[in-house]
């Protein structure tokens, strides 16, 4: 049996709560599919679908990886509209680029490449939550982004191992582990 996988961190408190707050206001708006809330996050990296057996060689190695990998910070930069696949708007709590991050997904490719289908390499990521995702935009002129984040920094204490589950109306995402990053 094959699991779709990524590894992300999780959504603080201090963005979430926040974030949770902004849906709220316009869950009304049609037709926008709103991220619950906890399903909140920041994806490292996409791994794709892997054969179940290897998830334990897998989830050992990014443990051993991310354990001996300093915490670092991400930077908020802005909430935003961004164009993603096939016209689909989204809305985004967008960092700023981060070498740590970027080079934590490399690493990551680097042990996944063995178990996962061909792609074209990784060259970086845009840190972001997405907050929501729509096909058409006919209300979107009514939506004010104004989402007041207690704070611009947040310290990447840890990681998790998520499988994307397929559900009625969306998806859900399970922890499979946890990976603390060192002090």
């Amino acid at each position: 049996m094959r699991k779709r996988l990524f590894i992300g961190i999780p959504s603080a408190d201090e963005y979430s709560k926040p974030i949770a707050s902004f849906v709220n206001k316009y869950s009304d708006l049609q037709p926008i599919n709103w991220v619950s809330e906890k399903n909140l996050h920041i994806t490292i990296y996409f791994i794709g679908s892997i054969e179940e057996n290897s998830i334990p060689i897998i989830s050992n190695q990014i443990n051993f990886l991310i354990n001996n990998s300093k915490q670092f910070a991400l930077e908020f930069e802005e909430v935003c509209f961004m164009k993603g696949r096939k016209n689909q708007k989204m809305i985004w709590a967008k960092f700023k680029e981060s070498n740590e991050l970027n080079e934590l997904a490399k690493k990551i490719e680097g042990i996944c490449l063995l178990y996962i289908d061909k792609r074209e390499p990784f060259i970086s990521t845009i840190p972001h939550i997405t907050i929501a995702r729509m096909k058409q935009y006919r209300d979107i002129e009514k939506i004010k982004i104004d989402i007041p984040f207690k704070t611009n920094k947040i310290t990447v204490k840890k990681s998790c191992l998520y499988e994307s589950v397929s559900i009625e109306g969306g998806v859900r995402y399970e922890v499979l582990n946890t990976f603390n990053f060192s002090d």
